[in-house]
């Protein structure tokens, strides 16, 4: 259900990036990881079903659940047309994208920044539109594996091991030598052989099939991991320093996290609210620090101010802003250590939100735990927030 916009104002700050697997390429992921089948945007959510349906609850405020409608948000889940194999959105951001099954890039809601990858700013997407392909809007990107949206960007990662990134510029992090907007995808330069990738707040970060990080974009707290001064960009990739064994990269808003093939999990960029998961809310680190405890990581998620893990025990991990429930341990206070959330077993992937953070257990079904303003959560309610799990309606 559909409903119109309550007086609401629980509006979220600026940025992060959804979780987005695409282990297809390697073969390295486990029989039962989810290929980005969930996403927990700035105040909604969306999954994909066995089945290949879509499904996206939450905020509509710029037509980001993609079924054709203006109201203001939905209770439940509602389908969007087609059939898909990843979905992701941006924790700062009000735009979608998904690849169907067919390997082409659709992309829904916002347009201000060319986000949508269809050669125009001027008009928010209701249902997907199709992503045009590289600098031709003639035609539509196709062969992708995956797609991870940032606050004002998106990329692809395609069956070829490159990327393709789209949107807002600035800072370099489309990776094509440039800081300008662009309304059409443009190839990363200089990287192939790329096994994952994560789009962020203003940069962009990748895995290498060697196992290698590599980011560019804003280094303004020290988000590119490479080890250098703090407050510039880079419009090139530079390497994470001290790690080469990664198995998968996420970019938040201005900190970034990735885990080892080992499943160890190290976190670089600010550390405000304790996001790194290391103990500690200052300095801002400029190289990767290494996450104590657990050492079995399986996949990680940064939101705005929070992160989220899921280990290879099924149970999951949160530590940064706590406000609003979004750790899921039963409290509201900030966590600069990794603490679990309660009730959660079998968990398979995880994503972090703006305010909320939501997980897709082994059995394909859905948890949402956080902010529950306009319906984040999917369980048709509002209020109050949840600082434990609960399902969304029919996922």
């Amino acid at each position: 259900m559909i409903v119109s916009r309550e007086a609401d104002n629980n509006s979220r700050s600026n940025s992060g990036s959804a979780y987005v697997w695409s282990g297809a390429l390697t073969g390295s992921a486990p029989a039962d990881d989810p290929n980005g089948m969930v996403a927990a945007g700035r105040s909604s959510s969306c999954a994909i079903k066995s089945n290949n349906t879509l499904w996206c609850w939450g905020s509509n405020s710029d037509g980001q659940l993609g079924v054709g409608s203006t109201s203001s948000y939905a209770l439940s889940p509602m389908q969007v047309p087609g059939l898909w194999v990843s979905v992701s959105a941006s924790a700062a951001g009000r735009t979608v994208c998904g690849v169907k099954v067919d390997t082409s890039v659709w992309c829904w809601g916002r347009a201000t920044d060319g986000q949508l990858g269809n050669n125009q700013t001027m008009v928010n997407a209701l249902s997907p539109v199709a992503v045009m392909g590289v600098g031709s809007p003639s035609t539509t990107l196709t062969g992708a594996v995956s797609v991870s949206v940032g606050q004002k960007h998106a990329c692809a990662l395609r069956s070829n091991a490159t990327a393709v990134c789209w949107g807002d510029g600035t800072n370099g992090k489309l990776g094509n030598g440039l800081t300008t907007q662009q309304l059409l995808p443009v190839q990363v330069a200089s990287l192939t052989n790329i096994r994952q990738l994560s789009a962020g707040g203003e940069h962009t970060c990748f895995v290498l099939a060697s196992g290698g990080g590599r980011c560019l974009g804003s280094d303004a707290l020290g988000q590119l991991g490479d080890g250098g001064g703090m407050g510039g960009q880079s419009l090139t990739p530079v390497t994470v320093t001290g790690v080469t064994n990664f198995r998968q990269i996420t970019a938040g808003t201005a900190h970034t996290c990735a885990i080892t093939t080992a499943g160890r999990a190290y976190c670089w960029g600010t550390t405000a609210n304790g996001r790194l998961g290391n103990g500690v809310t200052s300095p801002d680190q400029a190289s990767p620090v290494l996450i104590t405890s657990p050492t079995n990581f399986r996949q990680i998620s940064a939101g705005t101010s929070h992160t989220c893990a899921t280990l290879t025990d099924g149970t999951a991990r949160c530590w940064g802003n706590g406000t609003n429930g979004r750790l899921g341990n039963g409290a509201t206070s900030q966590q600069t250590t990794p603490v679990t959330p309660t009730g959660l077993t079998g968990a398979s992937a995880i994503t972090s939100g703006d305010s909320h953070t939501c997980a897709v257990l082994r059995d394909r079904s859905i948890r949402c735990w956080g902010n529950r303003a306009e319906a984040r959560l999917g369980d048709s309610f509002t209020t109050p927030d949840r600082t434990t799990a609960t399902r969304p309606d029919g996922m």
